[in-house]
């Protein structure tokens, strides 16, 4: 699923043939290498990606209700596509970030609902599922990741917190969707 990326100035390669090779012209135009995602299917055929701003369906058009994501921002990691446990037209699109500039504000952590049976079977952002807000995700940036959950099926997705006192936050996806209650863990360091 991870074979075919996109990412940085136009830039896009596929390891789908053994080494590398470089893929169409990317609509990803950002001047750092932005770190999004780009997700295929089991057997390596590519099917969406995006830079934290916009979804872009397999023929790199931005999908009907794929603008206006909250994603992007520096060149961490701004947006992440996890699949539903236990159902694979379902994509949880989760996006953090802030505005550009070393101070710009933040702008949060958000979640979008991406169903692959939508708009003709390329995929789209179910309406009214766009950008909803995560408790606790108020400050947080473009760093973003997540991991398998011990039972294998589900994910725990790991932010941190840039309040006044660092806090990691873990969100778990389920089949039920994420659960809007973090697990809260301190970091052992201080902002200044």
């Amino acid at each position: 699923e991870f074979n075919n990326w996109y990412f940085g100035w136009h830039a896009g390669m596929t390891f789908n043939t053994g080494p590398p090779i470089s893929l169409p012209t990317s609509p990803i135009a950002q001047s750092t290498l932005v770190s999004g995602f780009s997700i295929s299917d089991s057997a390596g055929n590519f099917l969406f990606c995006s830079e934290g701003k916009k979804i872009y369906d397999k023929f790199l058009n931005v999908t009907p209700n794929g603008a206006g994501l909250l994603g992007g921002g520096s060149d961490c990691q701004s947006a992440i596509a996890l699949q539903l446990p236990g159902n694979s037209q379902i994509y949880y699109i989760v996006t953090a970030g802030h505005d550009p500039g070393p101070f710009g504000p933040v702008i949060g952590l958000y979640y979008s609902v991406f169903n692959m049976d939508l708009n003709g079977g390329l995929g789209d952002i179910v309406p009214g599922m766009k950008n909803i807000a995560l408790p606790y995700g108020d400050s947080v940036v473009d760093q973003l990741t997540a991991t398998r959950h011990a039972n294998n099926r589900d994910y725990w997705i790991v932010v941190l917190n840039h309040a006044k006192t660092n806090n990691y936050l873990a969100y778990r996806l389920t089949a039920s969707g994420i659960d809007p209650t973090p697990v809260i863990s301190p970091a052992n360091f201080k902002t200044k």
